[in-house]
């Protein structure tokens, strides 16, 4: 499943514009880390307040709108990692999406909480940081 993110990525370093449908659709993302910090801390809780079922999400660390996404994209491919501005078109569609997660419950029984947000997420996307080991232009020319 491509993510919006690593779509808008991919795009900044082949040069290619963005088009986004509508752009007001509310996204939720969460990193890998802070996943595996949110289970190891259900690890370390006690049998007897464990509860059946735990959303494990950013709560509103790391949702924004599609449209938002894009342009931080855009910009951080430029401003840190030297890629030129790409074309952003935004469409008229309307679509509705409001994701997100309520993380409540896992906050108060294990004191966990999300500690990466979303600029830092589209940082360390994989192909922006392969960029930067590399100090070379990713040239590979698929289709995205």
């Amino acid at each position: 499943m491509n993510r919006p993110i690593n779509i808008f990525v991919k795009n900044v370093m082949l040069g290619k514009l963005i088009t986004v449908r509508g752009g007001m659709q509310v996204m939720s993302y969460i990193d890998p880390e802070d996943v595996a910090t949110a289970i190891y801390s259900l690890i370390l809780l006690k049998d007897d307040k464990l509860k059946d079922v735990y959303n494990i999400g950013n709560g509103w660390l790391g949702t924004q709108k599609l449209l938002d996404i894009a342009k931080t994209v855009i910009k951080i491919g430029h401003e840190e990692f030297g890629y030129d501005e790409v074309e952003l078109i935004v469409t008229d569609d309307v679509v509705y999406q409001h994701a997100g997660l309520d993380i409540t419950r896992i906050q108060n029984d294990t004191g966990w909480k999300p500690s990466i947000d979303m600029n830092n997420m589209i940082r360390s996307n994989d192909f922006f940081s392969l960029r930067a080991l590399t100090c070379t232009r990713w040239t590979h020319q698929d289709n995205i």
